[in-house]
């Protein structure tokens, strides 16, 4: 399936990437990376340590530290000794990846160049996007996939840049049996256009990057449909490009709380672009089946459950749980 285009999901659509070389060749493949047994009896050693202390607090301590001892049990002992249960259940790599993992989310991020995926918290419809090439906003399926997050580290290496969406569509498959297909759906959409001349500033030859924050965004060496692509991911809905503008440029602007106003009023005032809303018949994936195994359930509940916990206690969590 190579049909549609992606927002910052595509890494076919990007040329070669000079950084993603210089990191895959300063990060050799793994040489043993740890087994679900081995993670999960790290795991129970933690667990085991945490609930020895808890036990010796709450019998010395008074009621505010029995509050919260409680509280850690809940948002980290008990979580982690569920993932635990389900570690020997995770498959196998389904693809020869340089470098793989997926644990518990621990923020919203993602970054993305040939060959490479690395988030701390992306979304199951973001990853399917990239691993079918198709933008996330014409992902069709459970409301689940925009909510549910994990941390994704992917690395396809040198020689098998352009297989990383196929190689990540076979993993999916294999942790989440996913069913689908692709077939044509009406979208309501913005056209993004070139009414006048453009303001636009020329690349300076970088390498290639698309980084889309909060509310700010960061165009790197990117054509006008690359723009388009990031476009849809910041409002959420799908942007066809018709300026007909070629070349690769150089922007980056910020928006307000109402996304689709600001967004629109930048690109007509700075670089002389415009949405027009439209509809159009656009391909879409539908996802006919799709099923989480109870590892990567608890891992999913497990991002969840630490949000309030200290960072550096989430980050060690989630280091102690992420399947290699």
């Amino acid at each position: 399936m190579k049909k549609g285009a992606h927002t910052l999901d595509i890494p076919s659509l990007f040329p070669r990437n000079a950084a993603a070389e210089a990191y895959a060749a300063a990060h050799p493949p793994e040489r043993a990376p740890l087994s679900g047994g081995v993670v999960g009896a790290a795991a129970l050693a933690f667990v085991c340590l945490a609930i020895g202390a808890s036990a010796y607090g709450w019998r010395r301590g008074g009621r505010v530290i029995q509050f919260g001892l409680a509280a850690i049990a809940a948002v980290i002992v008990i979580p982690t000794a569920l993932t635990i249960v389900a570690f020997n259940m995770v498959p196998d790599r389904s693809a020869p990846w340089m470098r793989f993992s997926i644990g518990p989310a621990t923020g919203d991020s993602a970054r993305e160049s040939p060959g490479l995926v690395w988030a701390d918290g992306m979304t199951i419809r973001r990853a399917l996007a990239i691993a079918y090439q198709v933008p996330a906003e014409r992902v069709i399926g459970p409301a689940w996939l925009s909510e549910t997050r994990y941390s994704i580290n992917a690395v396809a290496g040198l020689d098998a840049e352009d297989a990383l969406s196929s190689m990540l569509q076979q993993e999916l498959k294999n942790r989440l049996h996913v069913e689908a297909h692709v077939e044509s759906r009406p979208f309501d959409a913005f056209v993004l256009s070139a009414p006048g001349p453009v303001r636009l500033v020329a690349a300076k030859g970088q390498s290639p990057a698309t980084r889309i924050q909060k509310k700010s965004v960061l165009l790197r060496d990117g054509s006008m449909g690359r723009l388009a692509l990031a476009l849809q991911a910041i409002l959420g809905r799908p942007v066809i490009d018709e300026t007909h503008v070629k070349g690769d440029y150089d922007l980056a602007f910020e928006w307000s709380d109402d996304r689709v106003a600001s967004v629109s009023a930048t690109l007509r005032d700075r670089f002389g672009l415009q949405l027009t809303p439209a509809t159009r018949n656009l391909d879409a994936l539908i996802v006919d089946g799709i099923r989480r195994d109870p590892a990567m359930y608890l891992l999913a509940h497990a991002g969840r459950l630490t949000r309030s916990a200290p960072p550096f206690v989430r980050q060690r969590l989630a280091s102690l749980l992420t399947i290699h």
